[in-house]
C-alpha cells in the first residue's frame, strides 16, 4: 500500500529539507520491503520514534522514517474505526480487516496522486540490513507493477493480491474480499479517506512543537 506512503512523504519533503527525492522516496518504498526480503520488521519499523526524527539523517533515511511514523500514527485511527483491542497477528481476521481499510486508503491516495508515475520511477539505492539486493528489487518491481495502471481500481492491485497468494495460500483472496465488503458501508470509506488529513494535521503539529 506504498501510494499513500508516497504521497505523505511529497506532502513534506520541503519541510523535511530534502535534496534528493530518488534518495528520499526510495527509503519511503524500503520499510516494507521486508514482505520480499524476509528479514525481521523490527528492523524495518523503529517503534521508538518520534515525528522531530524524520528532520535528520541522510535523505533515504527521511524517506524511512516517515513511512514508519505514518504507520505509528495511523495506528490509533485505525484500530478504533474496528474496535480492535487485542495484539494484532499476521494474516489474522482482524489484520486482514485493517489491510482492508488501507487497500481502500491507498486506492484512494492513488488516484489523487498528483505525480501519479511517480512510483513506476522508485528503485532501491541501498541496502540498511544487509539484505539480498535480488530480494529487495523484488519489492521495488511488484510495487512498480501495481502502480502502473493509467486508471486506478482494485483490479490494479492483482499482482500483489496474486504475491500475498503465493506466499501465504488464501491471503490475497481474503484481503480482496474484505476490501470489498468494505467499500459497501460508505460511512466506513468516510472514515477511512478522513485518516489521511489527521495524520497530515498531527505530523505538522509535531514538526511545530520541535
Amino acid at each position: 500500500m506504498q501510494a499513500t506512503h508516497v504521497r505523505f512523504a511529497i506532502e513534506f519533503e520541503k519541510e523535511l529539507g530534502v535534496l534528493d527525492r530518488a534518495e528520499y522516496l526510495s527509503g519511503v518504498m524500503y520499510s516494507d520491503s521486508r514482505y520480499t526480503s524476509g528479514i525481521d520488521r523490527h528492523l524495518t519499523h523503529d517503534s521508538s520514534l518520534k515525528i522531530t526524527y524524520a528532520l535528520v539523517g541522510s535523505d533515504f533515511e527521511k524517506g524511512w522514517k516517515i513511512h514508519v511514523l505514518y504507520d505509528m500514527l495511523e495506528h490509533d485511527y485505525i484500530f478504533g474505526l474496528f474496535n480492535i483491542t487485542a495484539k494484532l497477528v499476521a494474516f489474522s481476521d482482524y489484520w486482514i480487516k485493517i489491510s482492508a481499510a488501507k487497500f481502500i486508503e491507498d486506492l484512494e491516495s492513488f488516484k489523487l496522486l498528483k505525480e501519479s508515475k511517480i512510483i513506476e520511477s522508485i528503485s532501491p539505492t541501498s541496502t540498511p540490513n544487509n539484505e539480498d539486493p535480488s530480494k529487495l528489487s523484488k519489492w521495488y518491481d511488484l510495487q512498480r507493477s501495481v502502480y502502473c495502471s493509467e486508471i486506478p481500481s482494485i483490479e490494479s492491485y492483482k499482482p500483489m493480491m496474486d504475491w500475498f497468494d503465493e506466499d501465504v495460500p488464501g491471503a490475497g483472496v481474503r484481503w480482496e474480499a474484505t476490501t470489498r465488503d468494505l467499500e459497501k458501508d460508505p460511512e466506513m470509506v468516510k472514515n477511512i479517506h478522513a485518516m489521511y488529513g489527521m495524520i497530515v494535521k498531527e505530523f505538522y503539529d509535531g514538526l511545530r512543537a520541535r
